[in-house]
């Protein structure tokens, strides 16, 4: 008996000497799409080990408005989103794992490309389904053929100026549409120092507008042995004097601006008037003789430096206009008519010259109207000069000095003043139509606005007095950024008008 006992505590006692095994910890693997659409369901599973432990689990849904799960695992996707979806063993051990619910429905099209197309080009547009991961065939449309088509590859070719509707369209009905502006190039627009030095190169860029488009431009000088000009803009002067450098774009439309080249002195000098105090740009007839005069009088005055409170008189500054000057027979108004005269059409200029003493507001000291109203300027605002009795003159009564630029190009006559310092006022010029009969009589104002566009005065200027005659003066030729004023017909005289006239670039 006490030997049986004593077995028995041994293998006790054995038996609490080894250790026990651990038992193990439940895991769950699952399986399943973690993206499916909308409205698709999709079956998980989910496998519990240890293997005597696998049994049934139970499923839940972190967010159901995006994705439900029922008790077999089966997810169905609601709404697009992201869902937690996570299994539970029956001892309380989850596994949890993200479930993307995506639509590849087509609810939007978004359509890229450049809305602004030259005649003739050809532009790509793309259109994107949203939401992210759509697809579908796309089918594209014009609004308008005649001013551009559009292929099945989104390929737009434009054929005439004008709007279009562009219009791309899903399998499903969805549809984007845009405008697609078709233009051609109306001017150019140069850029870049016009004072330079003998030996130096400068580049000038040249803009086609509208702003967009683009084009090819064709670079070419007017006095090679001043300055030449490459095809990429880059300029070098090679002695002193004047050159016309032109940029013309492959319609043809081309635009001139003159560059100087001086000592490096009056380079110098020069560059310190970078202040536009105004500008007018004017458009002339095309007639020969009429714009030889126009340009040797702009290059007489061109340059002219104004010192504080020296007066400026045209008929000194650009002198007797004579044949051996070069001048030629043009249309002058003279003794109630028309006749041809030696210098025709520089009235035009001292008009010019008139509206940049208006804009920059100076003082003007002597000015008489034409006999007839002219259709360059608006009325009230030109200026008749004839050498020995009608002079035009104005007084610099700024504290600095002044320097004219005057040239003709382009079918007008331009025109600048600028000054070493800035002005802080701006000027804006208007018209009243006082009476119509029996003469066109005209009364212009003034309005000066400070830098915050606040009106700060409104003054009269000038009084002008027009005949009429059978002949109408010569109508300059159309330009799409500056429309001529028009001739006023002898009627009876309505209430009297306001009229504004904005030069091209205007006062400061």
């Amino acid at each position: 008996m006490k030997q049986c006992i004593a077995l028995l505590l041994a293998a006790v006692l054995l038996f609490t000497a080894i250790p026990m095994a651990a038992a193990e910890q439940t895991q769950i693997t699952l399986s399943g799409k973690t993206e499916i659409e909308v409205g698709e369901s999709a079956a998980w599973t989910a496998e519990v080990s240890p293997a005597e432990q696998n049994t049934a689990v139970t499923w839940k849904s972190g967010w159901p408005a995006v994705a439900t799960v029922d008790e077999n695992g089966i997810v169905t996707g609601h709404r697009t989103g992201e869902c937690h979806i996570t299994a539970v063993a029956p001892d309380g051990t989850t596994k949890t794992v993200t479930v993307r619910v995506v639509s590849y429905d087509v609810t939007e099209l978004q359509l890229a490309g450049r809305t602004l197309v030259r005649v003739g080009e050809t532009v790509n547009w793309t259109a994107k389904p949203l939401p992210e991961g759509a697809v579908s065939e796309i089918t594209w449309t014009a609004g308008y053929p005649a001013v551009a088509t559009v292929d099945g590859c989104g390929n737009i070719t434009a054929h005439k100026v004008g709007d279009c509707h562009i219009t791309a369209t899903a399998a499903n009905g969805v549809k984007k549409t845009v405008t697609v502006r078709v233009r051609e190039i109306e001017k150019v627009e140069l850029s870049g120092e016009v004072y330079i030095a003998p030996g130096e190169t400068t580049t000038w860029t040249a803009k086609p507008h509208p702003e967009g488009l683009q084009s090819k431009i064709t670079w070419a000088s007017g006095y090679p042995a001043v300055a030449t000009v490459d095809q990429n803009g880059t300029i070098t002067a090679h002695r002193v004097g004047d050159c016309h450098i032109t940029a013309t774009a492959d319609n043809g439309v081309k635009k001139t601006v003159m560059l100087h080249v001086m000592s490096p002195a009056d380079v110098a000098m020069m560059k310190q008037f970078k202040h536009v105090l105004s500008s007018c740009d004017s458009p002339h007839t095309d007639i020969p003789a009429r714009t030889n005069n126009l340009i040797l009088a702009c290059k007489a005055i061109d340059g002219k430096i104004l010192q504080p409170g020296e007066v400026f008189s045209y008929n000194e500054t650009v002198g007797k206009r004579t044949a051996e000057k070069g001048y030629q027979a043009a249309t002058i108004y003279v003794g109630g008519g028309e006749a041809p005269g030696l210098g025709g059409g520089v009235c035009q200029v001292a008009s010019n010259v008139y509206m940049c003493t208006l804009l920059a507001d100076l003082q003007v000291l002597s000015r008489r109207e034409h006999m007839f109203s002219v259709t360059y300027v608006p009325p009230g605002m030109d200026a008749t000069v004839y050498w020995g009795s009608l002079d035009y003159k104005f007084r610099n009564t700024f504290a600095h000095p002044i320097l004219i630029r005057a040239s003709v190009s382009d079918g007008y006559v331009h025109m600048q003043f600028l000054s070493t310092h800035p002005s802080d006022v701006t000027v804006k010029m208007t018209y009243e139509v006082v009476s119509t009969s029996p003469k066109y009589n005209v009364q212009t104002y003034k309005h000066r606005y400070d830098a915050d566009g606040k009106l700060l005065s409104t003054e009269k200027c000038a009084y002008s007095s027009y005949s009429y005659h059978s002949k109408p003066a010569p109508k300059p030729a159309e330009k799409p950024v500056a429309k001529p004023a028009e001739k006023p017909a002898a009627t009876p005289a309505a209430k009297p008008t306001v009229k504004p006239f904005v030069p091209r670039y205007g006062g400061r």
